[in-house]
């Protein structure tokens, strides 16, 4: 990484002296604060910031030029009322309906939508097509949304507070400006899953690292 990063939202970033400069990029410690919501304070709310600037909202509505996305959004969020129960009714339906799977063996040529064939297709891919999917028919709605990248890993994994992250943790999301608390991730959590990337913890190289 070419910043440090950390929980969502980091308060403070302190660096520390490298303790296997040989080994380590960098040593840091971060202070965060994970933020919780029931449901039912946040499906009434507003989305978006009215203090953003035109530019940045017109940025986070921008929308895909296929209008299937936008049909498709209308047909599923149609007994919904608010737009964050519109959300929810999305990423719902692509939980019921994705297969995740690491290959989804979907033909596209460099400058065609890789998401397509996925959403309007045979439903299966894995997070990046999930989120994607979801921002793409949020934006049709004029519901302001973006993509997150970071990591999802398995706690059960984790010894005495620490974790390793690792590649195969790598993940994608959807995230909605919602009014009273900031970009809130919504994640597809598929129904099927055909095939994924879970591998154990290497526990020796954990315990080294603490």
């Amino acid at each position: 990484h070419d910043s440090a990063f950390a929980v969502d939202y980091p308060l403070s970033i302190v660096q520390l002296k490298n303790p296997n400069p040989s080994r380590f990029k960098s040593s840091y410690r971060a202070y965060s604060s994970a933020p919780a919501f029931k449901l039912s304070d946040l499906s009434t709310q507003e989305v978006g910031d009215p203090r953003w600037p035109p530019e940045i909202t017109a940025h986070y509505l921008q929308q895909h030029a296929d209008k299937r996305y936008k049909e498709l959004a209308l047909e599923i969020t149609k007994e919904a009322t608010t737009p964050v129960e519109k959300v929810f009714a999305i990423t719902n339906y692509l939980s019921r309906t994705a297969i995740y799977t690491l290959t989804p063996n979907h033909t596209v040529s460099q400058n065609e939508d890789p998401v397509a064939p996925f959403l309007f297709g045979d439903h299966r891919g894995y997070c990046v097509h999930f989120a994607h999917a979801i921002t793409y028919m949020l934006r049709a709605l004029n519901i302001p949304a973006r993509i997150g990248t970071g990591y999802l890993t398995d706690l059960s994994q984790a010894k005495d507070g620490h974790i390793l992250l690792r590649m195969s943790d790598r993940h994608a999301w959807a995230a909605v400006y919602i009014k009273g608390a900031g970009w809130v991730p919504f994640d597809v959590q598929p129904d099927q899953v055909e095939s994924h990337a879970d591998t154990q913890v290497d526990s020796k190289l954990l315990e080294e690292l603490m």
